[in-house]
């Protein structure tokens, strides 16, 4: 886009200089044709001047010896005046062609000075004054054609090149106007078609977040070019395929754990029944309050678990492992507890006395297995409680009947050895 802005810029530029440095070369060339027309009519000022000083010479010739003449020195005054109207249409930077007309016409002028010289000045006899009178005048007369001549021509000259000078003026105003216009033209246009260049990928890019705030995710951008906005959009288009990836894997991710949740809470609900149901005892404890000699007020016990030592759930959190054990097994089970704990073995089994409240000793069945948590750490012990006391009393009193039974044999062979001998 900043591409386009500059070139934009730089062709408006170029078009109004190229306008503007026709313009002035135009009004340079014109500006200087008109200071030529301007000093092409000042010697046209001078030739009509030199025209009417001559046809004031020519009158005050005729008017010589006349009532209407006039004095020697206003003669004189004029033929001055007529002299120095010559010097400066001569002084002027003329074309060589119009350079010689003027030399002519200056000798021409020498020419009457002189014929006018001879007449005034010369003492002869009438008719050879007439004579010089008469030479003076057509020497004056011959001057004003030249003279007029010159100046028909110049003034034809000096209107073909008023004409051009004004054709060239009305030329740079074309220019003028004509570059004013289309450089306005070239700047609406140009204006126009960059405020579309960026309105319109913004309104584009705006109507996609839109769609994307109100739940439309994956919304892409068709606006392609290779400005800075074609890549934004290319840029937006991936963001928005990755928000829609995301969003998608979030929704998975949140289903799964839903799911996962809803297993768990049932597996829960499940193992929280079979917790509280079942007849045996179970109890669940942080590896780090597991020293046997803790209280029990961070374990997890059932119902079956604390009605097996006669105590409520209240009297068993505080109580200990070790109170509720008989001391002669205790060595035994804490070497297997310790093996548990320092990571040598995964559970044990083994069965051991305890002490109800009421001092009975009863016997259980244990089974301690160290629970893991989500990073596979151990984090839990799990102890199940068997009652295995009738089985233990049936034991005995099996053991009772084997020995009345070998006390049995051993005094029946005895009596029947005791008869033999006898």
């Amino acid at each position: 886009m900043k591409k386009k802005i500059i070139l934009s810029l730089v062709a408006l530029l170029l078009f109004f200089s190229v306008g503007a440095g026709l313009g002035v070369l135009y009004i340079t060339s014109t500006t200087s044709e008109l200071k030529r027309l301007i000093e092409l009519y000042q010697v046209e000022e001078l030739r009509r001047s030199l025209i009417i000083d001559i046809q004031s010479v020519q009158s005050n010739l005729l008017s010589v010896n006349t009532p209407f003449a006039q004095e020697l020195d206003s003669i004189v005054f004029n033929v001055l005046s007529l002299e120095e109207s010559a010097n400066k249409c001569s002084s002027c930077h003329h074309p060589q062609v119009l350079a010689d007309r003027i030399i002519n016409m200056q000798s021409m002028m020498n020419d009457y000075e002189a014929a006018l010289s001879y007449y005034l000045t010369t003492g002869a006899n009438a008719v050879r004054v007439e004579q010089l009178k008469k030479n003076a005048f057509t020497l004056g007369n011959k001057l004003v054609e030249v003279t007029e001549h010159m100046s028909h021509s110049a003034t034809t000259s000096l209107a073909e090149k008023t004409d051009t000078a004004m054709t060239n003026i009305n030329y740079v105003k074309t220019i003028l106007f004509t570059t004013v216009v289309v450089t306005l033209l070239l700047s609406i246009l140009v204006a126009i078609r960059l405020i579309q260049s960026v309105t319109r990928p913004i309104n584009a890019l705006v109507n996609a977040t839109r769609m994307i705030t109100s739940g439309e995710y994956g919304t892409a951008i068709s606006y392609k070019d290779k400005t800075e906005f074609g890549e934004l959009a290319n840029h937006f288009n991936a963001m928005s395929t990755g928000i829609k990836d995301a969003y998608e894997n979030i929704q998975r991710e949140i289903t799964e754990r839903r799911q996962t949740e809803e297993a768990l809470r049932q597996s829960e609900e499940r193992f929280r029944t079979f917790f509280e149901m079942s007849p045996t005892g179970i109890i669940i404890y942080p590896i780090e309050s597991a020293p046997m000699d803790k209280n029990l007020e961070f374990a997890t016990f059932n119902p079956a678990f604390h009605n097996f030592f006669g105590y409520t759930r209240e009297e068993m959190f505080h109580m200990s492992i070790a109170e509720l054990s008989h001391p002669e097994d205790m060595g035994k089970n804490l070497d297997l507890y310790k093996e548990l704990l320092e990571g040598k073995s995964n559970s044990y089994r083994m069965e051991k006395r305890y002490i109800k409240k009421n001092g009975e000793i009863i016997w259980g069945y244990i089974n301690s297995t160290v629970l893991t948590n989500f990073q596979g750490e151990p984090s839990h012990i799990m102890t199940i409680l068997v009652d295995i006391t009738e089985r233990k009393k049936i034991e005995e009193e099996h053991l009772k009947i084997q020995k009345l039974e070998s006390v049995g044999i051993l005094a029946g062979g005895i009596a029947h050895d005791f008869n033999n001998i006898l």
